[in-house]
């Protein structure tokens, strides 16, 4: 009788001990059909997702009035960032895909992604795929744009700014496509989908 009491002790301690790990992972954000949504600030944001974590996908948005400069996702299926002011930068080692967003007067300083597909729609930024990531792609809205790609396939779309040479992929020459808005919105929705 003892030993089955402590038994479901040593349960019940585990398990929510489990469940607070899994919330402390979320910190700052509020976890939904296994996704873990966060807004945020100036202060390091991340998601670390494991075998315990309660969510499998991560999005982080900065807020309106904030530079997000440190933002790190890693484990799970996806992570995604949407930055609209200040630079921001993303860590991304999640294992199915990533994608970045800066919109409006926001500045991507960087994005560094090892996920098997990447994803980068910005003005004024950097793209880095490394070796073993499948897919890489960036549109670049503006401004000046730098990719280094060393992955399987890479793709850029370039409009209203300058792009340097993002040179050969492991299988291929990469591709650029450079013309209007519309067109480049075009062939990414295709491209994409």
């Amino acid at each position: 009788m003892f030993q089955e009491a402590l038994a479901s002790v040593v349960m019940a301690v585990f398990f929510f001990a489990s469940i607070s790990l899994a919330d402390e992972k979320c910190k700052y954000g509020a976890t939904n059909q296994h996704l873990c949504q966060k807004t945020c600030n100036s202060r390091y944001c991340g998601c670390a997702m494991d075998k315990l974590s309660q969510f499998s996908s991560c999005t982080q948005k900065c807020n309106f009035d904030s530079s997000c400069n440190k933002m790190v996702c890693s484990g799970g299926n996806t992570c995604s960032q949407l930055c609209f002011f200040g630079r921001c930068n993303m860590k991304c080692l999640s294992s199915k895909s990533c994608y970045q967003s800066c919109l409006w007067k926001a500045k991507c300083h960087e994005l560094t992604c090892t996920s098997s597909t990447c994803n980068q729609v910005c003005a004024n930024c950097t793209m880095v795929c490394p070796e073993g990531v499948e897919n890489c792609r960036q549109m670049c809205l503006g401004g000046e744009c730098h990719m280094k790609c060393f992955a399987r396939n890479c793709r850029r779309q370039c409009f209203g700014g300058k792009c340097n040479s993002i040179g050969y992929t492991t299988t291929s020459k990469a591709s650029l496509v450079q013309g209007s808005f519309w067109t480049c919105v075009l062939w990414a929705t295709l491209s994409y989908n």
